[in-house]
């Protein structure tokens, strides 16, 4: 699996994301990054590979996440990820791009293969061109909205996060927390779906059935007393999964 993230003072952001992927199993991830944050990100990225963005050997990717830490500098990248085949999770940045480009939201609507938007209510303010009141007093309208616009299944993330389809069906997540408002956790949660879409090829299961079991780990875990920064969320999530997969057996 990839991560594509990072840029100058959001260096944290692909790393959250790889351990999200790490978290729920997955074998391989790997950063790819902008080359002025590589040294950054490498040295501090001890069970992941960590490539430049231009040197990425990405193309036989099984799933994609992208946008965590991104600036607007990356449109092209963006554009290229969107041709690919593999299963796609965006986040943050690549959100923020899609907003601003007719040129990105054709490629996101003309896709074939599996897509996902997992944003926050001020970045669905942005992708539907209205405002934080409207998208809060009328949620699931407006992760309908997104998925209908965008072709693409959506995660309209709070503290009870919604996933809408683009046959305009829609599920409430039960579980969550306030304490998921805390930054870095909505790239943990990427990196999770990546890392079970990833997986995907080993499944039984949809790969939407793969977005729903990464919300809903993720805000059982988030309801969890005692943690206070997203880096500690992954080896929760592990604990968790773990802990399901025992009494399932």
């Amino acid at each position: 699996m990839w991560v594509f993230g990072g840029s100058q003072g959001y260096t944290g952001a692909p790393q959250l994301a790889a351990m999200g992927a790490q978290s729920v199993g997955a074998g391989l991830v790997s950063i790819a990054c902008p080359d002025d944050v590589y040294p950054i990100i490498a040295a501090s990225s001890l069970d992941v590979m960590v490539h430049p963005q231009h040197q990425a050997p990405w193309q036989h990717a099984h799933a994609i996440v992208a946008g965590m830490g991104w600036n607007d500098a990356q449109h092209n990248t963006l554009h290229q990820l969107l041709q690919h085949h593999a299963p796609l999770v965006l986040d943050a940045g690549a959100l923020n791009l899609l907003s601003n480009s007719p040129k990105l939201q054709d490629a996101l609507q003309q896709r074939k293969a599996f897509t996902v938007l997992t944003p926050h209510p001020g970045e669905a303010t942005r992708l539907l061109h209205t405002n934080t009141k409207a998208i809060q007093e009328n949620r699931v309208t407006s992760a309908l909205k997104l998925a209908r616009k965008y072709h693409a299944w959506v995660v309209l993330k709070d503290a009870q996060t919604l996933l809408a389809s683009p046959k305009q069906h829609i599920w409430l997540n039960p579980f969550g927390s306030a304490n998921l408002t805390v930054a870095g956790t909505g790239d943990v949660l990427a990196g999770m779906m990546g890392g079970l879409l990833a997986n995907q090829a080993q499944a039984t299961s949809q790969p939407e059935q793969q977005v729903m079991a990464a919300i809903i780990m993720h805000g059982m875990v988030g309801e969890q007393q005692g943690w206070y920064r997203a880096g500690e969320l992954p080896s929760l999530i592990a604990k968790q999964l773990a802990h399901v997969q025992k009494n399932t057996v």
